[in-house]
């Protein structure tokens, strides 16, 4: 039927095909399919404007669960001093206080700052919560040191 000759054309094919799929869709921390970069530190997320928070960046992030709410799906994750909010309503599994976790979801704007629309979590192990920083009563109402440790 085919000489081993066109085998062997059709398989270097589809192995370069394969490849260049792989590489193209697979693996790589790529933009969403609405153009957005991924955000991959609590910095970056933080960073983000309302408006911003709105387009629904994608998120991954690693960090330790500084509080949990059993009544309210929500929980605070920090990485340094750096901290966000997490929506956790589309969790199954609950996640506790001082475990290192990674969230992946999407950015979207809480009821005072941007949060973070859980989709996935892994619970990575025991985690170390962040030292406290020190904060004069006249700056605990700055947002600047809003989620902050």
């Amino acid at each position: 039927m085919f000489s081993l000759r066109a085998r062997q054309r059709r398989a270097i094919l589809a192995l370069v095909l394969g490849v260049v799929l792989v590489t193209a869709l697979g693996g790589c921390d790529r933009p969403s399919p609405g153009g957005l970069p991924l955000l991959t530190t609590i910095a970056q997320v933080r960073a983000l404007q309302p408006d911003d928070a709105e387009r629904g960046y994608p998120v991954r992030l690693q960090g330790t669960v500084t509080y949990t709410d059993a009544a309210a799906p929500f929980l605070m994750l920090h990485t340094g001093p750096d901290g966000v909010g997490v929506d956790t309503t589309k969790l199954t599994t609950p996640l506790a206080f001082g475990r290192t976790v990674e969230i992946e979801g999407r950015t979207g704007l809480g009821s005072v700052s941007v949060v973070v629309l859980a989709s996935t979590a892994t619970d990575i192990g025991d985690g170390q919560t962040p030292a406290a920083l020190p904060v004069s009563v006249s700056d605990l109402a700055s947002p600047q040191n809003s989620n902050r440790w």
